[in-house]
Order: C-alpha cells, then structure tokens, then sequence
C-alpha cells in the first residue's frame, strides 16, 4: 500500500466559491477532521455498551507562516494579496474553502478535493517571539457537510 507525503496541497480560501485565493505558500499543516456525537443504546440484556453515530462536528486546522506583503494569488484574477489581509477581512464570517492533496495533479479519487464552509471563528494577526518565525495556529469550525469530489 502506498503512503501518502504531502508536498503540495493546495488550499484556496474565499468568501465564497467564486472569489478565493490561493493560499497555499503560507500553509505549514493542514487537519481536516470529523467528530460525532455519540449515543449510548445499551439496553437490558445487554453484555456490553451499544451506541450510534450521531451528528458529524467538523473542524480544519491550519498552521500559517505570517506575511504582511503580498503573496497569496487571487483565483482567478492572478491578484496578490498578503495573508493577513485576506484573514483580517474574512474574521468574522463563514467562508468557503478548496483542500486538495496534490496541487500539481487533476482530481481524482487518489486525488480528492474536499470542499467546505468554514467559520472563520479566530485569527492571530501577530504571533511570534522576539527573532522568531510569525506563525498563526488557527481550528476553525466547518458549518455543515465536507463535500468529497473525485
């Protein structure tokens, strides 16, 4: 079985589907996940504990590397805009993002391309130590579904 070294995702982020931009350069990690909400249906003569899937809650993670110059390429316009420019503007809102493992090849189902709403919940304009790499750590909630295209 081959394993996946991801070198190369792809991650565009907008206010909606038709005006995103790519920010992928500034992306150091990326978590897509889902939880559920779990119920128990244990009932008598029962040995062990049921339960059932309820409710997905999903969420992404990004690790960002700061810029406060331009560097993130409206799609499709080609327009460059600072990271923190685009976040700064977009806080507060539910936005939509494009997450594809391998930004150099088409979608596929080796290739998935998870597409989403997501509520930008927080933003950290400025983190670092003095003489340190600004970075920003941000969990963002996922309003809704995560729709898988292949």
């Amino acid at each position: 079985m081959a394993k996946v070294v991801l070198k190369n995702v792809k991650v565009l982020l907008g206010p909606d589907e038709t005006s995103l931009y790519d920010i992928s350069d500034h992306v150091v990690t990326v978590v897509l996940s889902s939880t559920y909400d779990i119920f128990e249906t244990t009932q008598v003569g029962d040995f062990a504990k049921k339960r059932v899937a309820g409710l997905a809650d999903n969420q992404v993670t990004f690790e960002f590397q700061q810029d406060f110059s331009a560097g993130a390429e409206a799609v499709p316009s080609g327009f460059i805009y600072p990271l923190e420019e685009i976040l700064y503007d977009l806080k507060g809102t539910i936005s939509f993002c494009k997450l594809v493992p391998f930004a150099s090849s088409a979608v596929s189902s080796t290739n998935p391309e998870y597409e989403f709403e997501v509520v930008i919940s927080d933003w950290q304009s400025l983190r670092a130590g003095v003489g340190e790499l600004s970075t920003a750590s941000v969990t963002w909630p996922i309003n809704g579904e995560i729709i898988k295209n292949t």
